[in-house]
């Protein structure tokens, strides 16, 4: 059997990453502005619903708890699933819980419930959609780039998740409340959009598509956990990323 063609748009010998790179790129950086506006913004929206400082501490909790909850379960779905499908339809759905919010917000109808929520609700989302993105990469840049590549999506969630999308959160607030979850709408719509037209370029993303049949709920199970405790074995074998 011939192995599979590499991307069309990834000319490789050129030294240029293709479209479809850029299409990924694009999907994870959109969606990378919305969260960090949305770290910044959820604490700040809670404070003028509540001055109770455990309700809070909770809504800030609920936008980085959900990394540590299912952060290895997004990993090993990654792994088995249509990674192009899981982040447009992640995103997608990321897209509706915020103009929920929006909408709660215009209307007045935004509580503290709704916040941890919906704060609970996107950050699980993010953790899928960025394993995802990461493990696109080699299906998206040709071998001798990957390195390039790699460095360009890490560079650029960095930079519009910690540094944009936080910094000019204060600012969005000032000018209305709701002002930043439109923000965060809209670049979740972007990421959607152009994980979208990803799919059309790449189909069969996931990986191993000849796996053997599904094994019983039971043994699906088990297969799960030993997949988690394998990743862990893993991690604290490899003493460079440990201190990373």
């Amino acid at each position: 059997m011939s192995a599979a063609p590499p991307s069309s748009s990834s000319p490789g010998s050129s030294g240029r990453l293709g479209a479809d790179y850029w299409h990924l790129w694009t999907a994870s950086t959109a969606a990378n502005l919305g969260d960090g506006v949305r770290r910044v913004a959820f604490p700040l929206l809670a404070v003028s619903l509540t001055r109770d400082p455990v309700l809070v501490s909770a809504v800030a909790a609920a936008t980085t708890l959900p990394w540590l909850l299912v952060g290895p379960l997004a990993g090993l779905v990654v792994d088995r699933v249509d990674r192009v499908r899981l982040l447009w339809a992640v995103n997608a759905g990321r897209t509706v819980v915020v103009m929920v919010l929006v909408a709660a917000l215009a209307t007045g109808h935004a509580s503290i419930g709704l916040l941890i929520g919906a704060a609970l609700l996107l950050g699980i989302g993010e953790a899928f959609v960025d394993d995802a993105a990461i493990a696109l990469v080699p299906r998206c840049a040709p071998e001798p780039l990957l390195e390039r590549a790699n460095a360009h999506l890490y560079g650029a969630q960095v930079v519009t998740g910690q540094f944009v999308g936080q910094g000019i959160t204060g600012a969005l607030f000032a000018v209305a409340v709701v002002v930043p979850f439109a923000v965060d709408a809209a670049a979740l719509l972007v990421a959607t959009v152009a994980a979208l037209v990803l799919s059309g370029r790449l189909p069969g993303t996931a990986f191993g598509r000849t796996r053997a049949a599904a094994p019983p709920a039971g043994g699906a199970l088990r297969q799960a956990y030993a997949g988690i405790a394998e990743g862990i074995r893993w991690l604290l074998g490899q003493r460079l990323v440990r201190s990373l």
